[in-house]
């Protein structure tokens, strides 16, 4: 390979607001700087297989270039449920890697603590895969937020020198006011307007940060993943489910409201340790956030006043007190500072030496 920077990516078609805008954001960036790309994923599972295991007998030779992993593209190239069983391996190609080239892990997310926090149930490979991917002899880390890379880095006895942090961004907004005629959606601005963008399944704090709202003269709409059941569930006229749509589209539906409300369990430990793409999201799409007291969260908008952190408890009253114009003073906040918190900002400061 003739290109000294190389990304290994998983690249799907389905980019929307979370994890896979994060995935994304680090493709396009790369991709504008001419990295050698490999897409470790494919719809094809036997293309998928040629092409990775083609990659990966070629990339033992590879010497001096510098190489940037997705974290999840390492479970395409090994799968993983063989982990517990090759690991010895996977752990021996990963530290050749490293010790012929400059390779960088990006981490989106730590498996383990997610799983198990989120109640996602827990695969013991994630354990053998994080014993693995995080103790990479010279190897670099990219975490998605800070509390995430202090816990690692301290867990896994990581150096500080070798790690950094690029947090969640979001992208400028594009005038859409065309798009949503089209799609039928109305946004009623004679009342405060609440919006919850993101993965709808039941749990979560879904339902209690919808019940908030029952009694309330304003607004909630949700829009993403697995919340048909809302529109069945809940009847009252203020909570309205709009559907799941592309990433550009939503954030259109977002700027048109008052407030992007998060309403995560601050006394679950992964809930703090990450920094949910959804804070840039709002804060991209020109709106302020109400949000449960996360520590990471909190760390990041720390010098600014960009909303409101309080227990869940109290949304109700917060929201009850709310006014247009008290609204649109944290507004004149949120505009001065949104493009410190767009991807192109934010991946302005990665270093890959």
């Amino acid at each position: 390979m003739k290109n000294k920077y190389l990304y290994i990516a998983n690249q799907t078609d389905n980019v929307s607001e979370g994890g896979m805008s994060r995935n994304n954001a680090f493709y396009q960036f790369f991709k504008s700087k001419n990295y050698a790309i490999l897409n470790a994923y494919d719809k094809n599972y036997l293309v998928r297989v040629f092409r990775n295991f083609k990659f990966l007998l070629s990339s033992v030779f590879l010497k001096e270039k510098k190489i940037v992993m997705h974290q999840s593209s390492l479970a395409l190239l090994f799968p993983m449920f063989t982990w517990q069983y090759l690991g010895f391996l996977y752990k021996a190609y990963l530290n050749h890697l490293a010790k012929n080239n400059s390779l960088y892990i990006e981490v989106n997310d730590l498996p383990v603590e997610q799983s198990k926090d989120l109640e996602l149930g827990h695969d013991k490979n994630h354990d053998f895969f994080q014993n693995i991917v995080y103790t990479i002899k010279g190897g670099h880390y990219i975490y998605a937020s800070h509390e995430m890379e202090k816990y690692a880095r301290e867990k896994y006895k990581q150096t500080t020198s070798g790690n950094q942090v690029i947090i969640n961004g979001g992208n400028k907004t594009v005038d859409g006011k065309d798009i949503l005629n089209e799609l039928n959606i109305k946004i009623d601005q004679s009342k405060i307007n609440f919006i919850y963008a993101g993965s709808l399944n039941k749990g979560r704090q879904i339902e209690q940060m919808i019940d908030v709202f029952s009694d309330l003269d304003a607004n909630l709409y949700l829009i993403g993943g697995e919340g048909a059941w809302i529109n069945d569930r809940y009847t009252h006229g203020n909570i309205k489910y709009l559907g799941i749509f592309k990433e550009e589209i939503a954030q259109i539906i977002t700027s048109r409201c008052d407030m992007g409300i998060i309403p995560y369990d601050a006394a679950r430990f992964y809930y703090n340790l990450c920094y949910p793409t959804k804070v840039s999201f709002y804060i991209c799409s020109g709106i302020p956030i109400l949000s449960t007291p996360l520590k990471e969260t909190q760390n990041v908008l720390g010098e600014f006043d960009l909303g409101y952190f309080a227990d869940e408890s109290h949304f109700h009253d917060i929201i009850k007190n709310m006014s247009k114009e008290s609204i649109g003073t944290v507004k004149k906040n949120v505009s001065a500072v949104s493009d410190l918190f767009t991807w192109e900002k934010i991946l302005s400061h990665l270093i890959i030496n």
